[in-house]
């Protein structure tokens, strides 16, 4: 039988199940490639938290206490051990990838169950930081392209998910109402504004929707998987992305370079990351050299391995740095097992008898200072 009659078989059997195939490394040229994703259409997925709502002085009081909580790695750092762990517990709600394989209570934590991704609109091209850009230029065909471009964004980001109780779209459309000054069927005349102006609206844009979250998850504490992650980190980048916040704090996190470049073939991730080994050395330094500089009362950098083979002393730094409380811990272990996640270091070991191994050294030899060599 052909390949792609069989492509055409799986995807009827799932759409005879309700299931599509959300990504999928199938080919009709190799059907023995390594994966499917499978995901539920998203208008058929359970509310991430089933409670009744608070009563409102309970719900203020949980607004004037709630904290963003970003994450942020550089692509296999092993980042998502800390949202698995922050997803432990009860006073946090997470818009992030990292969620429970299995059913049950811990469902309940994670916002959006699995396969919803990075909730990236600051970030990316066509999001706020860009829109930032774009006010402080004098051409208004950037500027009214810029409007354009992130009502796009925004668009694409309220029908991938229901995020800020189901309000994005109209909340983000109450924000630029304020930065326009008129509107052409083709053209968008924007005011001009300093960009302290701007950043002053994006927080109070921000907020707005933040507060959402608050009231429909029922928890103060969000916690954001790799939103601010644009490979940023000097002092005047730091205090840009603190601007747009009330209350942020942020975790960098690191790992052997070895580790993520065996992942990076392993996986397969050559579309957004090099996989021949001098331009890897190059792209791992422009993605993490800086958090080893991070000086910020609200950050804090974790590398990969302490978490792991540390796992008391460090998990019980991160709760002392975000403020959570042992006993909110209510599943221990149920996401971060650190047993589990202990098999994903040193697996540049089993490159050392192919011919790979002169890659592994040469990302030795380049990037030695960030190479973990064993339990200190």
């Amino acid at each position: 039988m052909r390949c792609k009659e069989i492509l055409n078989r799986i995807r009827a059997n799932l759409a005879e199940m309700g299931m599509f195939i959300g990504a999928s490394f199938i080919s009709t040229r190799r059907l023995r490639k390594k994966w499917i994703y499978f995901m539920s259409p998203p208008q058929e997925l359970p509310p991430a938290i089933e409670k009744s709502q608070a009563p409102p002085q309970e719900l203020s009081l949980l607004m004037e206490k709630c904290l963003l909580v970003c994450v942020n790695g550089a692509g296999g750092s092993g980042s998502g051990v800390i949202c698995d762990f922050l997803s432990e517990f009860s006073t946090v709600a997470q818009y992030c990838n990292h969620s429970p394989a299995g059913g049950g209570e811990l469902l309940q934590n994670p916002v959006f169950g699995r396969g919803y991704g990075e909730f990236q609109f600051l970030r990316l091209a066509g999001g706020l930081w860009e829109f930032e850009l774009s006010i402080a230029h004098k051409n208004q065909f950037y500027k009214s392209d810029m409007i354009k471009r992130y009502r796009a964004t925004v668009e694409h980001w309220a029908k991938y998910c229901k995020l800020f109780n189901d309000k994005f779209q109209e909340l983000s459309e109450k924000f630029l109402q304020k930065l326009i000054e008129f509107e052409m069927p083709a053209e968008i005349i924007v005011k001009t504004m300093p960009v302290s102006e701007f950043r002053a609206l994006a927080r109070q844009y921000l907020r707005e929707c933040f507060t959402e979250s608050v009231k429909q998850f029922q928890r103060p504490i969000i916690l954001w998987d790799n939103a601010l992650g644009d490979w940023s980190w000097s002092g005047e980048d730091i205090e840009r992305k603190f601007e747009y916040f009330d209350n942020l704090k942020i975790c960098l996190v690191w790992r052997d370079p070895r580790d993520v470049f065996a992942e990076n073939l392993k996986f397969d991730w050559g579309k957004w990351m090099p996989q021949n080994p001098a331009d890897f050395i190059k792209y791992y330094r422009l993605t993490t050299a800086e958090f080893m500089n991070v000086k910020h009362e609200n950050v804090r950098v974790f590398r990969f391995e302490d978490i792991v083979f540390d796992y008391k002393a460090k998990t019980e730094e991160i709760m002392a740095f975000i403020g959570l409380e042992k006993e909110d811990h209510k599943h221990p272990k149920g996401l971060f097992d650190p047993d589990k996640s202990s098999q994903n270091i040193g697996i540049w070991k089993s490159l050392m008898l192919t011919p790979l191994a002169a890659d592994i050294e040469m990302i030795h030899d380049e990037l030695e200072s960030y190479c973990w060599e064993g339990k200190e």
